[in-house]
């Protein structure tokens, strides 16, 4: 592999944990897996929001955020996980651009473009995101773009990163760092020294094995005990039958995104009335809005099996560090207040039984390279274990302005499973509540009729 001239660059990688691991290969299969969202900013007297500005600001923040510039460098014969390392040839342009978008520039014509981008896969061969400038937004306001690999990184994280572009005070005290020459910023990694790294953590892996082989010696059934306390809260949940829905079906590469913002104080509301905390006010209006959505459809759907991920708010600001339930959702002839009470009682019972065991799962799916490539089959399969995925984050802090132009409200973006038909993605930020819905128009062409079902269940909890 051709080097960079300088003899002074330093490699440096970062191994993919196998759950990032396995949202690479789903995109390989042809399920594009991007995250990020749509950042918008209330105009004022400040001066207007250019590629340039942009561009700058980019170039500065890419020093910070390393990840930026880097790429993934696989591995031959799967001798390892791929890693991420310097790209030599990081360019900033290959991830920035500008549209206009068609008048009037409401929401419906924002969704139209982000749904066509977050259908794309991304090159594998660069830096695994993209940002776009978006023109011509109603009321003359601002908005960003912000699009990511899955493996780059989560939702929690997309929304720290995706911050990284706005104003940072330091920016007024010291000036921005400039770019070193291409061939001083990095190297590209040798097939030798990948396959030492790859060798070593084998190695450390074939220690941890060992020391359990001889715990186990001593007491052979140290083994049955340990896998039992791994499996049994999430492998009961499993094994019972997965209810079918109309959101199962096989998964095009096709994405519809709608937007929406909600009225936080309902949700404030909610929790406080029925003394329940924000994720289980959450899924219960997501599934009123299911229930509405089969009830004008004809179709019968007691219940949906929801994935529901958790951060654990750890570790590196990049990849993901998330664990994940199963919650049912009763989409049935309950009323509001009754659907929540079951919906709270559920999400409990999963966090006391499934939680600890999914995250002893994925702690050994990264120690252990078959089940990762098992796993990762069994996902492109057609796995049937959920019906949609419903995701809740809060940003403590207020986000600061873009260039002077205050933060006014972000609508979230998420992927579309092999066989998830529906992503709904929710998040509370500087105040204001905001859905991002990702679907396969095939299997949800509803997708405006469901976000408003969700405003008008979370009215109806509020109001007791």
């Amino acid at each position: 592999m051709p080097e960079a001239a300088t003899p002074h660059a330093a490699f440096e990688a970062t191994r993919l944990s196998a759950l990032d691991a396995s949202f690479i290969a789903l995109e390989r299969r042809g399920f594009p897996m991007n995250v990020g969202g749509v950042v918008v900013f209330d105009r004022n007297a400040a001066p207007p929001v250019t590629r340039e500005m942009l561009r700058e600001r980019l170039l500065a923040r890419s020093q910070r955020l390393r990840r930026l510039g880097q790429r993934l460098y696989e591995l031959p014969a799967g001798a390892g996980r791929p890693v991420w390392a310097d790209d030599p040839h990081f360019d900033i342009d290959d991830h920035l651009s500008e549209v206009d978008v068609p008048p009037p520039g409401g929401l419906g014509q924002v969704e139209r473009y982000v749904g066509e981008q977050h259908s794309l896969a991304f090159d594998l061969d660069k830096p695994l995101w993209h940002c776009t400038l978006l023109n011509g937004v109603e009321d003359g306001r601002v908005a960003v773009y912000m699009r990511f690999q899955h493996a780059f990184v989560d939702g929690l994280r997309g929304i720290a990163l995706g911050a990284g572009i706005f104003d940072d005070p330091a920016d007024t005290q010291q000036p921005a760092p400039s770019m070193a020459p291409r061939g001083e910023r990095t190297v590209r990694p040798r097939l030798g020294t990948l396959l030492a790294e790859a060798a070593a953590e084998e190695g450390a892996r074939v220690m941890r094995r060992a020391w359990e082989v001889t715990v186990d010696g001593i007491d052979p059934l140290a083994t049955l005990r340990r896998e039992a306390r791994v499996l049994q809260g999430m492998l009961g949940f499993l094994d019972s039958p997965s209810p079918q829905t109309p959101l199962n079906g096989k998964v095009s590469t096709h994405r519809r995104m709608t937007f929406r913002e909600l009225d936080r104080a309902a949700l404030t509301a909610t929790r406080k009335r029925h003394g329940v905390d924000h994720p289980s006010a959450v899924l219960a209006v997501v599934a009123g809005a299911l229930a509405r959505l089969f009830d004008a459809r004809g179709q019968r759907c007691p219940v949906v099996r929801t994935l529901v991920p958790l951060a654990n708010s750890r570790g590196s600001v990049y990849g993901n560090d998330a664990a994940f339930v199963l919650v049912d959702l009763p989409t049935g002839s309950l009323t509001p207040a009754e659907r929540l009470r079951a919906i709270a009682q559920a999400l409990a019972t999963a966090r006391a039984t499934q939680l600890p065991a999914s995250r002893a799962l994925l702690r050994r799916w990264d120690d252990d390279s078959p089940i990762s490539n098992e796993l990762v089959a069994h996902v492109g399969s057609g796995d049937d274990s959920a019906g949609a995925l419903v995701s809740f984050l809060r940003w403590p802090r207020p986000p600061p302005p873009l260039f002077g132009h205050p933060y006014r409200i972000t609508y979230p973006t998420l992927p579309v499973g092999a066989r998830l038909g529906l992503m709904v993605g929710v998040v509370e930020i500087g105040g204001r509540l905001a859905v991002g819905l990702a679907s396969d128009p095939a299997i949800l062409p509803e997708g405006q009729f469901f976000v408003v079902s969700m405003e008008q269940t979370l009215r109806a909890l509020a109001a007791g």
